[in-house]
């Protein structure tokens, strides 16, 4: 017996019921499967997508092209509501997160070998004269981790 072949509508009906109902935020989460970031996945006969971008374009018809991302208003990675996901480049999703404060930077990156207090000690040591390579050796860090230190090209956080 072959395989039923599905529709546009019983994909938008199998989709809807993955949808949970809103919470205090309006946010309907993904019921079904996430991937290791918590977005929701779909199956569709052949593929797996992102439930963000099937529910975008259920909601205004349009596909989620290629090098387009989606970005949410409430940043919940599991929400699905349409009315909290825009079509987005990839640089207008990280100045988002940016601007929300939401970026690991500093000590917050897991894999910062530094903290603040160290990077802030690397400073003074260069301002006072001391060599990078003395400076790198005492912070088990590369030479040109201390240059950029020093400079204000990483760690710009930091004052």
């Amino acid at each position: 017996m072959p395989r039923k072949k599905y529709t546009k509508e019983d994909l938008c009906r199998n989709f809807l019921a993955r949808m949970g109902p809103p919470n205090d935020r309006g946010c309907r989460e993904w019921l079904a499967a996430k991937d290791a970031d918590g977005y929701g996945v779909t199956h569709e006969p052949g593929k797996m997508r992102r439930a963000t971008h099937v529910s975008l374009e259920i909601h205004d018809g349009n596909p989620v092209l290629p090098g387009t991302v989606v970005r949410h208003s409430c940043d919940n990675p599991p929400c699905v509501e349409p009315t909290h996901l825009k079509r987005a480049t990839t640089q207008e999703n990280v100045a988002d997160r940016v601007a929300k404060g939401r970026t690991a930077r500093g000590e917050k990156n897991h894999l910062s070998r530094l903290t603040e207090s160290q990077v802030l000690e690397i400073r003074q040591r260069r301002a006072s004269g001391e060599k990078l390579r003395a400076v790198a050796k005492l912070f088990g860090v590369r030479l040109q981790t201390v240059c950029e230190i020093a400079r204000h090209r990483s760690w710009k956080h930091i004052p």
